[in-house]
């Protein structure tokens, strides 16, 4: 994790420590990284190990499918990726990331939404100006078909993994743990 990162992600995570009642891990996601890159650090925070490091995706319309993200916003139907820090929520059942039918040979974008595959999913509450609409814009952690070993993926502003590291990153980050998205100097 870049020092300049680590040091704002913590100085952000003391600032907002009431509203922080897990520290067991937190998630620091470095958005000067390209999309192809890993760029999503979650660390045990009694020992400082880093425990999982993975690519995540970005807002699809942030920036390109490989590249590092450029545009920022907390608008709602922006589709874009909100920087600041979030406290996690918890989990249910999303049928978001084009996970799959239930019905064979129906593509998810045709599916009767009755029938969509769901995964787990991690609900955000953005703690910053720059995210604070981020419950109402329903920006959640979760997995998605779309999001490969090449790519982290293009979301509506959600922090997206594959499938299989979603069921990783969910775990790791219970309820009321601290997500920090940046640096906040990247929103101009």
């Amino acid at each position: 994790i870049p020092d300049d990162l680590w040091a704002e992600a913590i100085e952000s995570m003391i600032e907002h420590g009431q509203q922080v009642g897990d520290l067991e891990n937190i998630a620091i996601v470095d958005y000067r990284k390209p999309n192809s890159q890993e760029r999503m650090w979650i660390v045990h925070i009694a020992t400082g190990q880093v425990v999982l490091h993975t690519k995540v995706g970005h807002g699809a319309n942030s920036g390109s499918k490989y590249g590092a993200p450029t545009n920022f916003s907390n608008a709602k139907d922006s589709h874009m990726t909100s920087l600041g820090a979030y406290v996690t929520g918890g989990t249910y059942a999303s049928s978001a990331g084009h996970l799959g039918c239930k019905d064979r040979n129906v593509s998810s974008e045709k599916c009767d939404a009755r029938r969509k595959v769901r995964g787990v999913a991690r609900r955000l509450r953005g703690l910053d100006s720059t995210n604070n609409q981020a419950s109402s814009r329903h920006i959640i952690i979760h997995g998605a078909t779309y999001s490969t070993d090449n790519t982290g993926g293009r979301s509506w502003g959600c922090f997206v993994t594959t499938p299989e590291t979603n069921k990783k990153v969910v775990a790791l980050l219970d309820r009321g743990s601290f997500l920090y998205a940046g640096p906040v100097s990247l929103q101009a």
